[in-house]
């Protein structure tokens, strides 16, 4: 029987065992009786993995609770022209307490920074769809790129959000101005870690 963080016990009776003698008069353990062993190990080893898995998940979901923690209160620019896809990325973020800003397009999300500075608003990242209408994801980050370069607006990790998983596609979104890429749909675990790595902490 195992018992969460109390550890196991095991326990078995061998109702019959038998010994025998083999052909040099060594007294051996009859067949039976090995059998009964070899399943009370395997139980051991049963209980000893279950125990460990218990453990693994524990850490796992411990862990992801200290990310959620790092990232809530944040904000976060949303920039896509597909309402499903920011509703879906709104719903991750809201459900750990992130505030959020959207955008439908690449000039829109440059004027949201530059509304965003000039009230003294801080956006700790930006999700930055790469095709969009009027301007792109690849432009936008340019942009926004050079407008750092140039102290006009504060840095902001761009994220790139993409379905295109080919390799010139991450490419280009780095060489944009992007500091990272993004598969769309991103699961909640994959935001959580994408945010805790770009994000800087709350002081």
């Amino acid at each position: 029987m195992s018992v969460y963080q109390k550890g196991s016990t095991f326990s078995f009776k061998i109702i019959d065992q038998k010994w025998k003698k083999n052909a040099d008069g060594k007294t051996i353990a009859s067949s039976e009786a090995i059998g009964i062993e070899m399943r009370g190990k395997k139980i051991i080893e049963n209980e000893i993995k279950e125990h460990s898995q218990k453990i693994a998940r524990f850490m796992k979901k411990r862990s992801l609770q200290t990310q959620e923690n790092k990232v809530r209160g944040k904000t976060v620019l949303i920039v896509e022209d597909n309402p499903f896809n920011i509703l879906a990325i709104k719903s991750i973020l809201n459900d750990l307490k992130v505030h959020t800003i959207e955008a439908y397009n690449g000039e829109e999300a440059v004027n949201k920074l530059e509304q965003a500075s000039r009230a003294g608003t801080n956006i700790d990242l930006i999700f930055m769809d790469c095709y969009m209408p009027v301007m792109s994801g690849f432009e936008a980050a340019a942009l926004i790129r050079d407008k750092v370069s140039n102290q006009i607006l504060p840095y902001v990790p761009i994220i790139g959000l993409t379905a295109d998983i080919r390799k010139s596609s991450t490419t280009k979104c780095l060489e944009s101005g992007m500091v990272d890429v993004v598969v769309k749909p991103a699961p909640k675990e994959t935001i959580i870690a994408i945010m805790t790595k770009w994000c800087r902490p709350l002081i």
